[in-house]
């Protein structure tokens, strides 16, 4: 990587070399703190450090699926548990999405749809450590669980602030959101 500056009209010119990043690795990107959680072929993917602010959530999904607290309801249907068909899917790739530059930002498979922001998956933070990557409060997966025929109530995975993963959440019931993008590394900056 360059980084080039001119100064009384002599062009002087500084080879950097490029950050290797890790997993674990903070790094802020977009004016967020995100957490790299995977590295390859330089890309990152980063999850965000906490859960979306009150004032974020607001301001990004229907005030219908929010709760006083701030958190939102992974469905209003109790039986839904497609992830294309959440509002936090609709919220984040769409006006979520306008705070970012598309060009930087990788596609991401996500139930047989490409996503440029998505919520975590339950087996990319089994394979983390807990107490590094443990949200400030519970949030919301991307993997659906199950539909039980009997209650009518679909439940999805859940992951709270001590790092531990729930097998079972009602999807109409409400929790936070934890943005995650894919990224060419050389858009992350490193913190100090």
């Amino acid at each position: 990587m360059e980084k080039e500056l001119t100064t009384n009209e002599v062009k002087h010119v500084k080879y950097e070399e490029s950050k290797t990043y890790q997993i674990y690795d903070t790094v802020k990107y977009n004016g967020y703190k995100w957490i790299v959680i995977n590295v390859k072929d330089n890309k990152l993917t980063l999850m965000m450090k906490n859960c979306l602010s009150k004032e974020k959530m607001k301001e990004i999904f229907s005030e219908k699926y929010i709760d006083e607290y701030g958190d939102i309801k992974y469905n209003l249907e109790a039986r839904c548990i497609g992830w294309n068909k959440t509002e936090i899917r609709r919220g984040l790739n769409n006006k979520f999405l306008k705070e970012f530059n598309k060009e930087e930002l990788v596609k991401m498979m996500t139930d047989y749809a490409f996503d440029y922001i998505r919520i975590p998956k339950i087996r990319e933070i089994e394979r983390l450590d807990p107490d590094k990557i443990a949200p400030d409060k519970s949030c919301w997966m991307i993997s659906p669980l199950d539909f039980v025929k009997q209650w009518g109530n679909a439940y999805a995975w859940l992951h709270n602030s001590t790092g531990s993963l729930f097998t079972w959440w009602y999807v109409d019931n409400s929790l936070g959101v934890r943005p995650v993008i894919t990224i060419k590394s050389d858009f992350a900056t490193s913190l100090s």
